[in-house]
């Protein structure tokens, strides 16, 4: 809960805060989603105006006090326009609960045009995790021919206020935000320099959205864009790069008069675990708190400004209204409205499906074992054959302990070798199809031309095994360990690495669908 504890129910203003905090709440609930643990992520941009200057004075409690409800509806957000001291920001923190509510934010950027500003994500830790990646965004140089004919790279100009990659996870789901605050430059829906920042950002993260090494394929820009109109040039740059973006932020502007879709948030993402519900939306925070009919309870507090201009001139009632409406309030709040969308982030159901139509297939239909001939287990006899570690017979099984055994060109399939030890064990040519092994241990094991066709790998170890013409095919590899293993002309359709641990894996002449590769190769894998 927001620290409302520090309201002192005996100031004059405080009954007038409060019933303004409940309509604002009452206003939240109708129009943003409620946020929960599982389900869904509600995420959102905004650029706080001059979070915090000294302009039009600092902002007021109260002011701090409707801020930090409006950012309690958002698992995530995205600020820009913090300013270089981070008392705001603190402030900000504090309201929500620092136990909970985690912010990473850039330093700032120097020079004119960078407006010593800083961007900002702040997040609940009980829902958002952060990736570990981040970075301020700088763009590659050019290549070009010198007049000798030889390429030479020339720097570019970079974008005048850095944008801020980061990378975070939620539910079954990751991905990578950018956010980002546009040059404005001339007030022209199409200011030549504002669509080149554009044209350059969303080309740097439409490329790096292919890269298979890049940290998630999921990538978010959002921020204040200055963009002035649905058809304006710099919309059209984002398209162009493999960019969408949800139809309300088309139709409804984010500035003050709402006729301007200034801020965005435009997804470049890939289908797996990663969709929006549908909703989105901005909020209006204006409609409920510091109104234009409020002006009269906020005069004190105004100052002398609010009577004299920076001349000295006594203001008329229009200067006043002028003054109360278009400065000081959006410099206690904000000129721009916040934007939010929400995600889904739980992909259970369609996790089960897969493992129910993988069940189906397995009851109905029947699967022939293509690696080479295995010697099946005769339970009547139960001795089958003579090893290199001496006979074997079935119920060897009962027990935890094979490591370093030969269990080569046996036919397991089906059976149950869960929570065992086969370290350094030689599986060459056996069939595990359907075999359940997870929480085995098979670190070392060789399992060239052997079958694993549909068995359950959950929670298995096999660092360091290989795996040489091994059937892999619709295998469970669900939290799997494959560290530094060796997969060779493996037939892995169907397997879904992106829950196992791959690091230092390697993946020789492998037909990969493009998630596999993406999936492996963020997890530390190489590809050859």
């Amino acid at each position: 809960m927001i620290a409302y504890q520090s309201i002192d129910p005996a100031q004059k203003d405080s009954p007038r805060i409060l019933q303004t905090l409940i309509s604002l709440r009452h206003r939240l609930d109708r129009e943003i989603p409620p946020r929960n643990l599982k389900q869904t992520l509600i995420l959102g941009t905004w650029n706080i105006r001059e979070f915090d200057s000294s302009s039009f004075g600092e902002r007021s409690d109260e002011a701090m006090l409707y801020i930090a409800e409006i950012v309690s509806r958002f698992d995530l957000i995205a600020i820009q326009e913090v300013r270089k001291d981070l008392e705001a920001l603190d402030r900000l923190v504090d309201l929500l609960g620092r136990d909970r509510w985690h912010y990473i934010f850039t330093d700032i950027t120097e020079g004119h045009a960078g407006n010593k500003e800083r961007m900002a994500y702040l997040y609940d830790s009980r829902k958002v995790t952060f990736g570990g990646l981040a970075a301020e965004l700088v763009l590659p140089p050019r290549k070009v021919k010198n007049d000798a004919g030889k390429t030479v790279q020339i720097p570019v100009q970079q974008i005048s206020r850095t944008p801020f990659i980061a990378g975070f996870r939620s539910g079954d789901t990751s991905f990578i935000l950018a956010s980002v605050h546009m040059l404005y430059g001339s007030a022209r829906a199409n200011d030549a320099e504002r669509v080149q920042e554009i044209e350059h950002f969303a080309r740097f993260l439409n490329d790096r959205s292919k890269d298979p090494t890049t940290w998630s394929g999921n990538i978010i820009a959002l921020g204040d864009f200055n963009i002035f109109r649905r058809d304006d040039l710099t919309i059209q740059a984002l398209r162009e790069e493999g960019f969408t973006v949800p139809e309300p932020f088309l139709t409804e502007g984010s500035n003050v008069n709402q006729d301007k879709i200034f801020d965005q948030i435009a997804f470049n993402t890939r289908p797996h675990r990663f969709e929006t519900t549908g909703k989105a939306g901005v909020f209006n925070f204006f409609e409920t708190i510091y109104r234009v009919e409020d002006q009269e309870h906020y005069i004190e507090q105004m100052g002398p400004r609010y009577h004299h201009d920076s001349r000295g001139r006594v203001r008329d009632e229009a200067s006043q209204h002028r003054y109360y409406k278009t400065y000081w309030r959006t410099h206690q709040i904000s000129d721009h409205y916040p934007l939010w969308v929400e995600l889904r982030i739980d992909f259970t159901e369609e996790y089960l499906r897969e493992k129910l139509e993988n069940s189906q297939q397995l009851n109905t239909s029947t699967r022939s074992l293509t690696a080479s001939p295995v010697i099946p287990i005769d339970e009547r006899d139960r001795a089958v054959r003579m090893g290199e570690s001496g006979a074997f017979h079935l119920e060897d099984f009962q027990t935890v302990e094979h490591r370093d055994r030969d269990l080569s060109r046996l036919q397991l399939a089906g059976m149950d070798l869960a929570d065992k030890h086969f370290e350094g064990s030689n599986f060459r040519a056996t069939n595990l199809a359907e075999t359940n092994v997870s929480g085995s241990s098979f670190s070392g094991a060789d399992f060239t031309d052997a079958s694993l066709l549909h068995a359950d790998l959950t929670g298995a170890s096999f660092q360091e095994a290989h795996f040489v013409r091994t059937i892999l095919s619709k295998a469970t590899c669900f939290e799997a360990d494959f560290s530094r293993a060796i997969f060779e002309e493996a037939d892995l359709t169907g397997c879904l690495f992106a829950d196992a641990i791959v690091e230092g894996a390697r993946f020789i002449n492998c037909r990969l669908s493009d998630q596999q590769e993406k999936d492996v190769r963020e997890g530390g894998a190489e590809v050859g």
